[in-house]
């Protein structure tokens, strides 16, 4: 196994870690409905993502490195934002 694809194996199992965890702080830490409900949907979309990133370590092709650092922005951004402002009250 090379090396980029052991980094990115661990950034897909830390992403899927990170997905569960907070699908469990949705589901009995936030009080709100509403807010544990778009917890949910993150952690979610989270862990497809973290599958997704997970295959695409081991295919080959020119541009899957662009595809790889894309699912990562992308979750950190979408699912980060949701998991912020279900925590943290924000409107």
């Amino acid at each position: 196994m090379q090396p980029d694809q052991r980094i990115w194996g661990i950034v897909a199992g830390f992403s899927g870690f990170v997905a569960i965890v907070m699908g469990a702080v949705g589901a009995h830490a936030v009080a709100d409905a509403h807010g544990a409900s778009l917890v949910e949907t993150a952690s979610i979309y989270e862990l497809v993502h973290a599958v997704v990133i997970l295959w695409l370590r081991g295919a080959r092709g020119k541009y899957l490195s662009v595809a790889r650092w894309a699912f990562l922005i992308g979750t950190v951004l979408f699912c980060g934002t949701i998991y912020l402002k279900a925590t943290a009250g924000w409107d």
